[in-house]
């Protein structure tokens, strides 16, 4: 199991802990899913990675309505990135 998260609302504690609620020993290396599609291409071919589940989303209600476009930039653009690196792979 390969999680990738960037620690602004986290840590890596709390990514062990979620590991061994399911039996699992995590790797997540500190990276964000908001970096280049090349970078996450590169994560996946490291780990071997065979699906993607994207949880790497911000959340606060209160917070995006006045910050929207962060959170738009974050969530979706996060999602695209990731969707994205899909095309770096099969190059």
């Amino acid at each position: 199991m390969v999680g990738v998260d960037n620690f602004a609302n986290s840590s890596p504690a709390r990514a062990r802990a979620a590991g061994r609620a399911v039996g699992a020993s995590p790797r997540v290396p500190k990276t964000s899913t908001c970096a280049t599609p090349a970078h996450c291409a590169q994560v996946f071919e490291r780990h071997a990675v065979d699906a993607v589940v994207h949880f790497a989303a911000h959340k606060a209600v209160g917070e995006s309505v006045q910050k929207p476009l962060e959170y738009y930039r974050n969530n979706l653009g996060g999602l695209i990135t990731v969707a994205d690196s899909d095309a770096e792979l099969t190059r």
